[in-house]
């Protein structure tokens, strides 16, 4: 079996991580299925538009996630609260256009 070698200490791997042969990402398009994994997940966010600024406050974010069984549940609740951070930032900021439709 390989294993890692540091001094007088060394650690032996007896398994690797393989992806699933159905799992296909083709990284230079960036399409395809990245995970093998899925998420059971409910977000609802509670918002404020202001019609004539189009801007968005938002005044509430509940989160449900099944996640298993959690080993640290501080790191996990971590993960959860950086991910809804970041997919309300897509939603902010993410590029919209706008145009007129043609007559």
């Amino acid at each position: 079996m390989p294993g890692i070698h540091s001094g007088a200490r060394s650690v032996e791997i007896l398994w690797r991580y393989e992806a699933p042969g159905d799992v296909y990402w083709d990284d230079e398009k960036y399409r395809g299925e990245a995970y093998a994994a899925f998420a059971w997940a409910v977000y609802v966010a509670e918002v404020t538009v202001i019609l004539a600024t189009y801007s968005v406050t938002v005044d509430d974010f509940v989160a449900l996630q099944e996640i298993g069984k959690v080993l640290h549940p501080v790191l996990a609740a971590g993960q959860i609260t950086g991910g809804v951070a970041q997919a309300i930032g897509f939603a902010l900021y993410e590029k919209v256009v706008w145009q007129k439709r043609p007559a």
